[in-house]
């Protein structure tokens, strides 16, 4: 399993490198922009943006299932949109969970 998985990664680097640009960008290119700002806006833009590339990961993971990508760079990032916010929520609530349990 963990072979088909970097099997798929390294099939799909081009992709995967090119999106992870493309994303983590924003957070880049805000954190020189906003030096000194708020510290909370860029940790939530730098979570919604690691989230947003997981999501697009699994997502073309999904795609290249039946063993060709259907789906293009712009596909990609438009599925993913509509559950970006639920999916960020989660992760808050994941982090949350996970420092409760480590407290513990």
């Amino acid at each position: 399993m963990i072979g088909s998985a970097l099997e798929i990664y390294r099939e799909q680097a081009s992709v995967l490198i090119s999106v992870a640009v493309i994303v983590f960008s924003i957070t880049a290119l805000a954190q020189l922009t906003l030096t000194g700002g708020p510290a909370v806006l860029l940790s939530l833009l730098g979570i919604a943006t690691v989230v947003f590339y997981q999501g697009i990961v699994v997502e073309l993971v999904g795609d290249i299932q039946n063993g060709r990508r259907d789906s293009s760079v712009g596909q990609l990032f438009r599925s993913v949109a509509p559950v970006v916010l639920p999916l960020i929520g989660l992760s808050i609530l994941w982090d949350i969970a996970v420092a409760i349990g480590l407290s513990c």
